[in-house]
């Protein structure tokens, strides 16, 4: 069985700590990056992932970039956005780009696991 690749992206570390765990404890192979500009760097270059989590407010690149590079070069990988800032208009957006989910920060554990349980599959 291949082992999915995960992609998270958010410039808050503890954000990506605590995402890394639960992506982790499934199994999957987890690339966890605070600099969004490496994330977008590794996604034009081709980079495969099974599924990628990215906050939105992020410098140089944010969330809605990654997200429209992201349908660009890997058109069948699910988005997870997690944010502080979801509101209707930024749900509506993001969801007309692809994204197939979204996470309010701050996040139950719960909450994420069921939408990694949902794309991902049963823990391994």
């Amino acid at each position: 069985m291949v082992m999915p690749k995960v992609l998270l992206v958010d410039d808050d570390a503890a954000i990506i700590e605590t995402l890394q765990c639960l992506v982790s404890v499934r199994g999957g192979e987890v690339v966890a990056l605070t600099d969004s500009q490496e994330a977008a760097d590794r996604i034009q270059a081709g980079e495969q992932f099974d599924l990628m989590l990215t906050d939105l407010r992020m410098k140089p690149v944010d969330g809605i970039q990654l997200i429209t590079l992201a349908r660009e070069k890997l058109p069948d990988m699910p988005v997870i956005v997690v944010s502080a800032y979801l509101d209707d208009k930024t749900i509506e957006h993001i969801q007309e780009l692809g994204c197939r989910a979204y996470l309010d920060k701050p996040f139950s554990v719960d909450d994420v696991n069921s939408l990694l349980q949902m794309y991902l599959g049963p823990s391994a």
